[in-house]
């Protein structure tokens, strides 16, 4: 009970004289016998230091700044300090003043020098006294409650470690499992380039030429790689690499199909015919101007948080805020906005034309699904997570439903064309069939006897 009992305890005894040995903070105005904490390693003090950092406030006035730093600079002069040690017995960080005669002559100097002050680690975390709580509470968890070694190690563990999703590992079995889908998926897409090349699909993919589907593929590809990115610890450079990620995969799906809208628009033929004629060059310039917004895009300031979850578990997430990094964010994808919106209001105008009716129909409900998608990746900057699991499943399922829906909607259906096609016309010839054996029974049933009757019950059939 002594042991685990906290500071007021300890201090109440110190006061009433009412101990041989204790441990506890330096107390210059007390009478006792001071020596210096064990170290791990001989001649290496385990001495704690505490106290308060002193600053000046970045919103003070040039004139009270100038202030703040006169009375820092007299309070840490070397003058004031040696006062501060003789007078007050307070501890100095100018270890030199612990070689000064005057000073040895009121203090113990040899004390003083002989250890090594460390401070304690309150950076790791925004609230340390809950944080040495905890630490305190594992330690006296084992020594006095029986607790496993290796569970009381794994608690303290946790109070310092951040956790993120890795690719294997004993507890990251999700990580494992969208790394293999992923994998899996672009495994896939590649090999159904393939069939770009095959005669008897290579009509279902007539819309557009083969170098700009596979540039709508390489997007999708681009799109799902910016899951990769939520693997291991959270940085900066990866905070803006998500973004810079999807807009490009995003630009490189609908840059191509804005190409073919313009060509086959009536409405403005001389664009019509540039961008015909100069489809690479038109194609380039959107590129660049998209490789433009993500250079702006580095100016966006994001930060990375620290979070503790339910669990008391620590992980870091991306988090922007404030109207300028919005707008910039929004900036990125700008373009890509740019591209949706003429592509939605060409595909209504080719609405009608019955030869790419079935084109139009898809790129509008990708174009639809991938603004809202983008707009909720947007939002999710700001979200604080509960888990560093939910964190990473909110990213990659986005990516995925992002990569999949583009692909799936505007190229892999294309390949199973033929499929459907063949399913749908034999439905309709079972149909037609047993309608015209329908026909045909009433024709040769008994009462139909004469060619009179046939040809009346043929008539009536007709």
């Amino acid at each position: 009970e002594i042991f685990e009992s906290a500071d007021d305890k300890t201090v109440e005894r110190l006061y009433n004289d009412k101990y041989i040995f204790m441990k506890y903070w330096y107390l210059p105005s007390r009478d006792y016998a001071k020596t210096i904490l064990p170290g791990y390693k001989k001649g290496i003090s385990g001495t704690t230091i505490g106290g308060y950092n002193i600053g000046i406030g970045g919103y003070l006035n040039e004139e009270r700044r100038k202030a703040a730093v006169t009375a820092l600079e007299y309070i840490t002069s070397k003058k004031v300090q040696k006062k501060f040690i003789m007078e007050r017995g307070l501890f100095s960080g100018i270890l030199s003043l612990y070689d000064d005669k005057d000073v040895c002559n009121v203090i113990d100097c040899k004390f003083f020098k002989s250890f090594q002050p460390i401070a304690r680690p309150t950076y790791i975390t925004s609230d340390y006294n809950t944080y040495s709580e905890k630490f305190r509470n594992s330690i006296y968890k084992y020594l006095y409650e029986n607790e496993d070694l290796i569970q009381s190690i794994r608690n303290i563990l946790n109070l310092s470690k951040f956790y993120y999703i890795k690719i294997s590992g004993e507890w990251d079995y999700v990580g494992m499992l969208f790394f293999i889908l992923k994998i899996m998926v672009i495994g896939v897409m590649v090999v159904s380039l393939s069939v770009l090349k095959n005669s008897d699909t290579k009509v279902n993919f007539k819309f557009m030429s083969s170098c700009l589907w596979i540039m709508v593929v390489i997007g999708c590809i681009i799109s799902l790689c910016s899951g990769f990115i939520g693997y291991g610890e959270v940085t900066k450079f990866k905070c803006h690499m998500k973004p810079i990620l999807l807009s490009l995969g995003y630009s490189l799906i609908t840059i191509p199909f804005l190409c073919k809208l313009i060509i086959n628009s009536s409405d403005h033929h001389q664009l019509s015919e540039w961008v015909k004629n100069k489809t690479v060059i038109f194609i380039s310039i959107m590129i660049l101007l998209n490789l433009a917004t993500i250079g702006l895009s580095f100016a966006l300031s994001i930060e990375v948080e620290k979070i503790t979850d339910v669990t008391g578990e620590f992980f870091k997430i991306c988090k922007i805020s404030g109207f300028i990094n919005y707008f910039i964010m929004i900036l990125l994808f700008s373009i890509n906005m740019i591209t949706s919106i003429l592509i939605i209001i060409l595909s209504f105008i080719e609405r009608n034309i019955m030869e790419t009716v079935r084109d139009i129909r898809l790129i509008t409900i990708v174009v639809i699904v991938d603004i809202i998608l983008v707009i909720i990746f947007i939002c999710l900057s700001n979200n604080n997570f509960n888990t560093y699991e939910s964190c990473f499943l909110a990213y990659e399922s986005i990516f995925f439903v992002f990569s999949l829906s583009n692909y799936s909607i505007l190229y892999g259906y294309r390949m199973l064309w033929d499929v459907f096609k063949r399913s749908y016309s034999h439905e309709n010839n079972t149909e037609t069939f047993a309608g015209f054996e329908s026909k045909c029974s009433k024709i040769s049933s008994p009462d139909l006897n004469n060619e009179e009757n046939i040809e009346k019950s043929a008539m009536e059939n007709v």
